[in-house]
């Protein structure tokens, strides 16, 4: 009986010692993590050790550091094109 291989999942690559992350697939699941941190940070949750997350001003900074490098910036998209369709909008005061 020949046993079959497992097919690597998305994002994995087979090799000769088992299956290695893509480095895409990497930097977002790191990317989620500082997003986490800094997310608890800000709201002033505990983190995963059910203590208080505290960052110092340093930690802040290269946390936002390494997130403009890993999540594209959305305030650079520039939308163009024609509006076919206007809308009304009637207010009421009662």
């Amino acid at each position: 009986m020949v046993e079959k291989k497992a097919k690597p999942k998305a994002g994995r690559k087979a090799t000769g010692l088992g299956f290695r992350v893509d480095d895409r697939v990497r930097a977002k699941i790191q990317a989620s993590l500082i997003i986490k941190r800094l997310e608890a940070y800000a709201l002033g949750e505990k983190g995963p050790d059910k203590k208080p997350v505290i960052m110092n001003q340093t930690q802040v900074t290269a946390a936002l550091g390494l997130l403009k490098k890993a999540v594209p910036d959305l305030t650079s998209i520039d939308l163009r094109g024609d509006v076919d369709v206007a809308h009304t909008f009637i207010h009421r005061l009662e």
